[in-house]
């Protein structure tokens, strides 16, 4: 495991380079972010202690009081967690991290892979067409619509199953259930798939929606 001071010292090696040779549009708040992140800090207000650095580093919850439970104390907690770039929970609302309109969405991981890319009180939700469209959800599952109510992708469309990954690879082509998941529905879809040809599983079995090897 490396020590803190490798892990500093290399940061002082990178962040040189990528100024001088840039790296795209909102390179300067990352690198202002990793900066911040790994530079000395003590407790932001006194009578609080540090906590585990794994809780910390994964949830924000970086401090806490005598007795008490570790917690999120300020922003800057939140914004150097990895919850924040992987569900967009930036600032601390209560002891907890959270999103808002301000820090928003749409570069967080649950944006890219599920759609979820809307704040919503201060968690980041699905609520259009457009942002599961835009996801991995989509591209793999065919899940390209948006279930308001469920705050989910789901499959509506059997060419959205048709033009996914899990169609060409195992036999997810059509909506034999109606829609929301995408799944085969004749035995020409399995026997079509890259998983028939490579792993023999090309068998539909109707009434549980799926390709099989049969040996």
């Amino acid at each position: 495991m490396r020590s803190r001071r490798s892990v500093v010292s290399c940061l002082d090696m990178v962040i040189p380079v990528l100024l001088t040779f840039g790296c795209g549009i909102g390179c300067s708040g990352e690198l202002a972010r990793v900066q911040s992140c790994s530079a000395d800090r003590g407790p932001p207000r006194e009578g609080l202690t540090a906590c585990d650095p794994v809780d910390c580093s994964l949830l924000g919850f970086c401090w806490k009081e005598d007795g008490g439970q570790c917690h999120a104390a300020t922003d800057r907690d939140c914004a150097c967690s990895s919850s924040c770039k992987e569900i967009g929970t930036c600032i601390a609302h209560d002891g907890y991290c959270a999103t808002s309109s301000h820090t928003g969405c749409k570069d967080t991981k649950v944006c890219k892979t599920g759609g979820a890319c809307t704040p919503n009180g201060h968690v980041c939700v699905v609520a259009n067409d457009a942002d599961c469209r835009a996801s991995n959800l989509c591209h793999e599952a065919g899940a390209c619509f948006a279930d308001a109510e469920a705050q989910v992708c789901v499959a509506k469309s059997e060419a959205d199953c048709r033009a996914s990954s899990l169609c060409a690879t195992k036999g997810k082509c059509a909506l034999p259930l109606g829609p929301t998941v995408c799944f085969p529905g004749s035995a020409e879809d399995c026997t079509e798939s890259s998983e028939c040809k490579n792993l023999g599983e090309c068998i539909w079995e109707c009434d549980k929606q799926r390709c099989l090897c049969v040996k």
